[in-house]
């Protein structure tokens, strides 16, 4: 299975991780490194998740309070949303409309807030 992020997702990713890297350095390291593992077994185990209504599965962080929204799409796993699990309930959901997951996906998450971590990213630590 190959994953991909949504742009909108990518982007998610990106804004939190900023976010909590200007409350605490290394805080948004940890973030990201979390979020990236999450997806690290929805590859392993995709179907592991109940599927929900709409047709997508979600995995919540185990730390911090945002969750993991994706779809199965044949061999490929869509990342749809890094979403906050307070904040705005729903507002992705209109990403799962056909026409909104077909362009522009990326295979990589985005860079890490702090160019001096992005290499411990990439090799777990946590």
């Amino acid at each position: 299975m190959t994953m991909e992020f949504m742009p909108e997702a990518s982007a998610e990713l990106h804004e939190a991780t900023a976010e909590y890297e200007s409350r605490q350095e290394g805080l948004g390291w940890r973030f990201r490194s979390e979020v990236l593992e999450v997806c690290r077994l929805v590859v392993q185990q995709p179907v592991l998740w109940r599927e929900r209504q709409g047709g997508y599965r979600r995995v919540n962080c185990p730390v911090f309070p945002y969750y993991i929204a994706y779809v199965i799409r044949g061999d490929h796993i869509v990342i749809m949303a890094v979403a906050h699990g307070h904040r705005r309930p729903g507002y992705w959901h209109v990403r799962l409309q056909p026409e909104s997951h077909r362009t522009n996906r990326s295979t990589e998450p985005p860079p890490s807030a702090s160019a001096d971590n992005s290499d411990a990213s990439e090799g777990g630590g946590r």
